[in-house]
């Protein structure tokens, strides 16, 4: 039997991610509290798996935090956070089917998608998408403590609510395996929102460092 998972929706989430007003009037960027990041971890439940990881990588203005584990003989789900001090936040949710995608290569491949959940800093509307996609993950022959990855999500407007017309997601990373267990890599990211009225946004853009475990 495979194993199972549920997403559990609480519309306390999204009261919870109203921003934070301190006494001198200061309005704090970063709004993932300690107490939302438990919020967030509530709404996505599963049972031990055979493989779960955890992600965490920087940059100057934001930083992103992703957990994931497979389920069933070839899926994988994932979940994170991402928040950028100037531009808002964004918390996706995504399942994959992933199998080798190249029998004499040790490529891997997952096709999928993800629920992508936008709230911008100032007086735009929070906004949802469901974005279609995928990543691939080669390990460098001869060389296998590298390994480079990239990964591709589109959402048409079709795929959008709110006011979102368009969503685009694009990554990739060089890695190398310093424990048997945990990788440090570079990077690059770059995510879009196009919506009506408010035009074209860019969340994040630019180059990224971060560590990734397996347990």
């Amino acid at each position: 039997m495979s194993p199972e998972f549920d997403v559990r929706y609480d519309t306390r989430l999204l009261r919870e991610f109203a921003p934070i007003e301190v006494s001198n009037g200061f309005m704090v960027h970063f709004k993932m509290t300690a107490r939302r990041l438990v919020l967030l971890g509530f709404c996505v439940s599963s049972p031990v798996m055979a493989e779960s990881v955890l992600d965490l990588n920087v940059n100057d203005d934001a930083f992103r935090l992703s957990g994931g584990a497979e389920f069933g003989q070839r899926g994988r789900w994932d979940a994170g956070v991402l928040a950028h001090q100037d531009r808002g936040e964004m918390v996706h949710l995504g399942a994959h089917l992933v199998d080798e995608a190249a029998s004499s290569a040790p490529l891997t491949a997952g096709l999928g998608g993800r629920v992508v959940w936008l709230a911008p800093d100032g007086d735009a509307d929070d906004e949802f998408a469901v974005a279609v996609g995928g990543f691939v993950h080669y390990e460098i022959p001869n060389a296998n403590r590298f390994s480079i990855a990239a990964e591709l999500y589109y959402a048409p407007d079709v795929l959008g609510f709110g006011d979102l017309e368009e969503f685009v997601e694009l990554g990739a990373r060089v890695s190398y395996n310093v424990l048997r267990d945990a990788d440090v890599y570079l990077g690059a990211r770059y995510i879009r929102v196009d919506s009506d009225p408010g035009g074209e946004f860019t969340l994040d853009n630019g180059l990224i460092v971060g560590v990734q475990f397996r347990f």
